[in-house]
């Protein structure tokens, strides 16, 4: 059965060739639809969610999973597992800057999985380990450093006093379990909140950028926020867009279709829905 939504890498050559990589470590091809794929820094390996159950024997549970494809020698992992194997399921693969870990997702947790080891954190945890209690929490990113994630999530019992019920934007420090919400979710503002997307700046410490994306378009004004961590609260500015080319990717995490980036003056960098400039 060939899938309908297989993954692909396109090389680097004259010839433009392509490689499938949603396949076997024997070439077979998936069996259901491969999405979220994400190059790890040094590009010789892809993750990506999979509904398919072939491609590694064993896979039972029938829910989408994480998969890493090593593209020198064909290989292929199920990495949505704990250290005994068992099966969670997972989406929205992101590699760590220094590729040796993965973060994904499985709508409830966020889960970080060292590559090497195999041990298994759940990062989307309270200061004292208390697990979310929401029902969706989403879009994993490392920092830059690799020492923090930072995810959605509608749980409330994550900080004290969140008491929105929405999505919010939290950063874990994987060293020391601290969590910070750093970003109330603009779901709360009514009509025309629109949504987020959440990313790590260069340098630190400026480490969110939002939009509210549905307010976004071309040659009209959209609110910028941006928060640096150690001064406090968000600082607000303005901003029109006056046509940016589309960039897929920033850094190994893949953008929405449609979702823009542009690296602004003081290594910031800003999305937006239709176009960013200035």
């Amino acid at each position: 059965m060939t899938n309908s939504a297989p993954v692909f890498t396109a090389g680097g050559g004259s010839d433009d060739a392509f490689t499938r990589v949603s396949t076997s470590a024997t070439g077979a091809q998936a069996d259901g639809a491969s999405v979220q794929a994400a190059f790890s820094p040094d590009g010789t390996k892809v993750a990506f969610a999979s509904y398919a159950d072939n491609l590694v024997p064993g896979d039972t549970n029938g829910a989408p999973d994480v998969f890493v494809k090593d593209l020198s020698t064909g290989a292929i992992t199920l990495v949505s597992t704990d250290a005994s194997g068992v099966q969670l399921g997972g989406y929205q693969p992101i590699f760590s800057p220094d590729g040796t870990k993965l973060a994904f997702a499985t709508g409830a947790d966020i889960f970080v999985k060292d590559l090497a080891t195999g041990a298994l954190t759940r990062v989307s945890t309270s200061a004292s380990g208390e697990q979310a209690d929401g029902l969706s929490t989403t879009n994993p990113i490392f920092s830059p450093d690799g020492t923090k994630v930072a995810f959605y999530s509608d749980a409330d019992n994550l900080v004290p006093d969140d008491t929105d019920h929405v999505r919010d934007i939290f950063v874990k420090d994987l060293t020391t379990g601290a969590i910070t919400l750093v970003a109330p979710s603009p779901y709360n503002g009514g009509p025309g909140g629109g949504g987020l997307e959440n990313g790590f700046t260069f340098p630190p410490p400026l480490v969110l950028t939002r939009w509210h994306q549905n307010r976004v378009r071309v040659g009209h004004s959209a609110r910028r926020h941006h928060r640096d961590l150690h001064q406090g609260p968000f600082h607000r500015g303005h901003h029109t867009g006056v046509g940016e080319r589309q960039r897929r990717s920033w850094g190994s995490r893949q953008l929405r279709p449609g979702v823009l980036a542009r690296w602004h003056q003081g290594g910031v960098l800003y999305l937006c829905r239709q176009s960013c400039a200035g």
